[in-house]
């Protein structure tokens, strides 16, 4: 039944000829490659599942011996990592969470997910023990600790990096952010979040709350990263992301694809 199903979403990329589709996308974003998945997933369970397996092959394909891989939480990421097939045929691969853990059930906290993918590659793994909304001077004294020095910087040299991206405004609230935080993403028209940093139209990082984990420096220095991001509201959020960097693949669906060209061209008439 499952490889029914497998060769029923094979033939749909086909029909609805996505592949031209995704280089639609790769060239009007300007983006390394571009992946989409059949029909609306945010809506669709099967449509969802095949997301997570679509994002997990790319992971698989891209994987190699010696690498350390960072997974970022959230319900993506665990269901990227529940649809990763078992691989243990690769030596010496370290998986972390790339950022501390959010106000979120402990399945979705990058702690949980790393764990869950480390299972299926066989692979070891680190654990970052801290929230992701400390104070500066805790922060501070929490990066001093000897065994989070050393995940921080296994974090900040992934070879592969998995994440999402985020509305501003919600991922903002599921931080738990202050008043004055919310009113200047308001004000100065945030759109994109990730791993706590805040990103306008351009891609410009204007705000950053106090998170632990991969740094906005390293995250353009990763060899592989695969962001996995689906919904029409996350048309804007995309492309800001991608004004801000372009080195990456992005795992989406074809909803969210059309409504990336459409925004795009919006933008383009406006000028």
């Amino acid at each position: 039944g499952k490889d029914l199903l497998n060769d029923l979403d094979e033939l749909m990329h086909d029909l609805k000829n996505l592949s031209s589709l995704e280089k639609a996308l790769e060239n009007m974003l300007g983006i390394r490659e571009v992946i989409i998945v059949s029909g609306n997933t945010s809506k669709d369970e099967h449509g969802f599942a095949n997301l997570g397996k679509k994002a997990a092959n790319v992971i698989s394909d891209k994987i190699k011996d010696n690498y350390i891989v960072g997974i970022a939480g959230g319900t993506t990421m665990a269901l990227v990592a529940s649809q990763m097939k078992k691989k243990s045929n690769l030596k010496n691969i370290t998986i972390v969470p790339a950022r501390g853990a959010l106000n979120e059930e402990i399945r979705l906290q990058a702690n949980t997910v790393a764990f869950n993918l480390a299972q299926k590659f066989n692979a070891n793994y680190k654990m970052l023990h801290i929230p992701d909304d400390l104070n500066e001077s805790e922060l501070h004294a929490i990066k001093e600790n000897e065994s989070i020095r050393d995940v921080l910087e296994c974090i900040n040299n992934v070879n592969l990096l998995i994440f999402g991206l985020g509305d501003a405004y919600d991922m903002a609230i599921r931080r738990k952010a202050d008043f004055e935080t919310l009113k200047a993403i308001k004000e100065e028209k945030l759109v994109a979040e990730t791993f706590g940093y805040f990103f306008d139209n351009s891609g410009e990082v204007k705000l950053q709350m106090n998170s632990v984990g991969i740094t906005i420096d390293n995250i353009k220095k990763v060899e592989h990263s695969i962001a996995v991001a689906v919904g029409e509201e996350k048309a804007k959020v995309i492309t800001a992301f991608s004004n801000f960097y372009k080195n990456f693949t992005l795992v989406t669906d074809e909803i969210t694809a059309n409504k990336i060209l459409e925004f795009n061209e919006k933008a383009e008439d406006l000028k």
